[in-house]
């Protein structure tokens, strides 16, 4: 159930000096100062797309590698192909699911299902771009981008409308931002160098992708020898109706989106020895469609994470919705849609593992360095500011307000606690690798009281803080970090002088057991009330 409004919120930050800022303004739902979201809710898709049921089918062996391939090759060319078991209504970005379908098709053996499926793959992945898929009768060339099309097959949608789009997103992501522009493909007949986009007819589910085309080694668009850039061309929907919220919110989301995987493969990030997880290749793209496109809001349709998942294995078959766990983490660092904005976060990373300097965790880690915080820091502040979604607007202190908190909870968000201690000691576990857990506390003892956080098993770092809710008041007090070697204490607890209406515990993993965990561990612990 979406959260109810809130309003008149003041935050204090307690340690060695405190902050207290008081607000006076009531605080509507999608119209609160600050923010630029949609006041209704949208429509939420199914969870799991075509992919998605195709991959769980393969892992639990209904399926083989080779009809699995199969399936997920007609996801992109002959949708009702699929059987209707692993065929979903759920509108899905067909990036990822392509790149791994190009792996997987190289290592099928020699059987005739096997090399059915690669000529498949092979006319998918190279064809298009070379307009052998099928002629598109009209062009239209634009300061960056060179658009085939078939004007009495788009829907809604002019070209102006593709095309002012494409540019709008090339001079924010690369003009204002400063991201390092995609490589052009040398064995493209492309007039003028410009970047090949395609608009076609990809059925109700699929927004778009981008396919790589040819591996350049060396972006000349970047300061350094990136050794595995790689050229790329975009396919989007030619009709974007059947899609959640209006055609053209859902088209220009989808171009910021899409172009910013262009970005990641000219970075050789996708390809290259990286290994970048899902989490951040999509819901890395999931969060540029607000920095591009404010106003569109399309990634509402994928609220709301689980915070209890780590971050480097959120959910590979669904990561779109950790995009806002990134929004929560970047934007104290100057806001979103800014040059000098909490984009530098973002860029910084993927200049990371351009550079092949380090990966995912640790890459993230540095690139928070970059605009003097930590990945640490950065994630634990997230978690309090998703916990409570109190909108920014003047009054409210980051990191714990955000700009469209109030607009996220409209949309149906799960910001609820995960567990509660009402009294003595309870115990639970939390992943290791950045994860959260929500703990509600009394908030009307008889008496004040101590809290212990005390780790029982695993290799935690677990980050602690209590959050007091108050009449609209939250106050963040930092209760410590407890490690199998030492607990967080905090004594003379006592939510009743502080007013608290609801406290909560904001217990945050920051244990990185591996920059690029391959599976998920867990750190046991006790919170106890003395």
């Amino acid at each position: 159930m979406p959260a109810a409004p809130r309003s008149a919120r003041r935050i204090v930050m307690l340690g060695v000096a405190a902050l207290t800022v008081v607000s006076s303004l009531a605080v509507l739902p999608g119209a609160q100062a600050g923010s630029r979201g949609r006041a209704q809710a949208p429509i939420r898709p199914a969870r799991a797309a075509t992919p998605d049921l195709i991959r769980r089918a393969e892992a639990t062996g209904d399926i083989g590698t080779v009809q699995a391939a199969r399936y997920l090759l007609w996801a992109f060319t002959a949708p009702n192909r699929v059987p209707s078991d692993y065929r979903s209504s759920a509108p899905w970005d067909g990036t990822l699911p392509l790149l791994r379908l190009q792996r997987s098709a190289a290592n099928l053996g020699r059987g005739a299902a096997a090399r059915a499926v690669r000529a498949g793959v092979h006319r998918l992945t190279t064809l298009p771009c070379r307009g052998a898929a099928g002629p598109l009768p009209a062009r239209r060339s634009t300061r960056h981008f060179y658009v085939e099309y078939a004007p009495a097959s788009l829907r809604g949608i002019s070209i102006g409308g593709y095309s002012g789009a494409l540019e709008t997103t090339w001079r924010t992501e690369v003009g204002a931002f400063g991201w390092a522009a995609p490589p052009r493909d040398p064995q493209l007949k492309v007039p003028g160098g410009r970047y090949l986009v395609r608009l076609e007819n990809l059925g109700p589910q699929l927004y778009g992708y981008v396919t790589s085309t040819h591996k350049v080694g060396n972006n000349p668009h970047t300061a350094w020898n990136d050794r595995d850039a790689v050229a790329s061309c975009m396919v989007l929907n030619q009709n974007f109706g059947p899609f959640p919220g209006t055609p053209k919110n859902a088209m220009r989301a989808t171009v910021a989106h899409e172009f910013n995987h262009s970005l990641q493969f000219g970075y050789g990030a996708l390809s290259g020895p990286t290994k970048v997880k899902a989490s951040w290749v999509e819901g890395g793209a999931t969060w540029m469609e607000d920095e591009v496109f404010d106003v569109s809001n399309d990634n509402y349709n994928y609220l709301w994470p689980d915070v209890r998942k780590p971050m480097p294995l959120f959910d590979p078959s669904f990561p779109y919705p950790y995009w806002v766990v990134f929004r929560a983490m970047t934007e104290p660092f100057g806001g979103s849609g800014r040059a000098l904005g909490g984009q530098r976060v973002f860029r910084a990373f993927w200049e990371q593992l351009s550079r092949n300097a380090s990966t995912n965790s640790v890459a993230f880690n540095r690139a928070f360095k970059t605009v003097g915080s930590s990945l640490a820091s950065a994630y634990h502040d997230a978690g309090i500011a998703l916990r409570f979604l109190i909108p920014c607007g003047g009054s409210t202190a980051e990191p714990y307000c955000l700009e469209e908190g109030a607009a996220y909870a409209l949309a149906g968000s799960d910001n609820v606690d995960h567990g509660s201690v009402p009294a003595g000691t309870k115990s639970f576990k939390l992943a290791n690798d950045f994860a959260t857990q929500w703990i509600g506390l009394p908030s009307a003892p008889v008496s004040p009281y101590t809290v212990t956080v005390h780790v029982t098993a695993g290799v935690g770092r677990l980050r602690v803080s209590l959050a007091c809710l108050s009449s609209g008041t939250l106050t963040v007090l930092a209760v410590g970090t407890a490690t199998p070697t030492s607990d967080a204490s905090l004594g003379s607890y006592d939510p009743v002088a502080q007013g608290c209406d609801e406290v909560t515990a904001v217990v945050s993993n920051v244990k990185m057991t591996s920059p690029s965990p391959v599976i998920k561990t867990g750190t046991s612990y006790q919170i106890g009330l003395s």
